[in-house]
């Protein structure tokens, strides 16, 4: 994992701990055991997805 990586997971939960938050990141970045989806679900956070009206699933 990245140092810049490090970085911005800490940002990230720093950001979610200061209250309601909206995450939009690339899909390279969720999946995998460093993966932000694995990341934030150990550090305690429920991740859900959220569809976008108008928009079919593939």
């Amino acid at each position: 994992m990245s140092k810049g990586f490090l970085f911005f997971q800490s940002w990230l939960v720093s950001e979610l701990n200061s209250g309601n938050a909206v995450v939009a990141v690339g899909a390279a970045h969720l999946p995998g055991p460093d993966g932000l989806v694995s990341l934030l679900t150990q550090a305690g956070y429920r991740i859900r997805p959220t569809r976008i009206p108008g928009r079919s699933t593939p």
